[in-house]
């Protein structure tokens, strides 16, 4: 019998410090995964690329928030891994930092981004709190950091005599986006890579015609703002609504209107330095002709 209630007490010990593990381990997860930067791999093959573009390696990173919960250690180091993957293209998807005037400073100290074809960049809704007075002080500050700012306009890229286009708005929520601007000097056959910080922009793309009428001209649309959620029931949907159109463009690959679309679960963290099932990520995309 004392064998027997022995037994019992070591398993019922056991048993509450297994559970007080698993308390313990999901109190310290949300912390660590921060940390936890993946890069995710993908390739992507499209009718009308340019044969000039096949093979492109485009770098896509979002959401920083370069600040009090991402040091200057840890830009550092991202700035290097991202030059380590040797894009062709580098594309910012906005929210370099909590606040406007932090989001001058982030280009101020110039990050050095590196790729052959250049680096192009939107603004997020925490670079523009301020939407009155701190986009001519963020484009140039961009600018003189090598950085190519899309406030609403659509820049080409030429290659051995052929172009593909890189287009952006302004954020959708705290800004002045202005789809039509940006698709003005588009036309359908075009080969596309649109850029907004806020997904929720996505759905409108489909009522705004490009110089020859139609409306099917983004190819790639490449969004951030979201963080996946950040912190999710075990990856299945945010605790808190991330936007608008909840888990329709929290995370992931969609295909609306003719083209890919990617909202990505971005680098840095937002209000809390917490993640829960929601892994910071950065994008390589190798795009191909089909």
């Amino acid at each position: 019998m004392k064998k027997r209630k022995r037994r019992g007490c070591l398993a019922r010990l056991l048993g509450r410090l297994i559970r007080l593990a698993l308390v313990l381990c999901l109190l310290c997860y949300p912390l660590l995964e921060p940390y936890l930067l993946t890069v995710e791999r993908q390739t992507l093959a499209f009718s009308d690329l340019p044969p000039a573009f096949d093979g492109l390696r485009v770098a896509f990173l979002s959401d920083i928030h370069w600040g009090p919960f991402f040091s200057q250690e840890r830009l550092d180091r991202l700035v290097q891994r991202v030059n380590n993957l040797r894009p062709d293209l580098v594309l910012l998807g906005g929210d370099y930092a909590d606040d406007s005037d932090a989001a001058v400073a982030f280009f101020e100290q110039r990050p050095a981004f590196s790729a052959r074809l250049g680096v192009y960049a939107v603004a997020g809704n925490h670079d523009r709190v301020m939407p009155e007075s701190n986009r001519a002080a963020l484009e140039a500050a961009m600018t003189a950091a090598g950085v190519t700012p899309l406030f609403n306009c659509a820049a080409p890229l030429t290659l051995s005599g052929q172009s593909i286009y890189i287009a952006g708005i302004d954020d959708y929520g705290n800004g002045h986006p202005d789809v039509y601007a940006a698709s003005r000097g588009l036309r359908a056959d075009d080969f596309v890579i649109f850029l907004s910080h806020n997904p929720d922009v996505i759905p409108t793309l489909a009522d705004v015609p490009c110089a020859d009428g139609s409306t099917r001209w983004a190819d790639l649309i490449l969004c951030g703002h979201t963080h996946g959620g950040q912190l999710t029931l075990f990856g299945r949907r945010a605790i808190m609504p991330v936007n608008a159109y909840g888990e329709r463009y929290r995370t992931g690959w969609k295909q609306e209107n003719g083209a890919q679309i990617l909202i990505s679960n971005g680098v840095g963290t937002s209000v809390v330095p917490m993640r829960f099932f929601a892994p910071p990520q950065i994008h390589l995309l190798t795009l191909t002709c089909k």
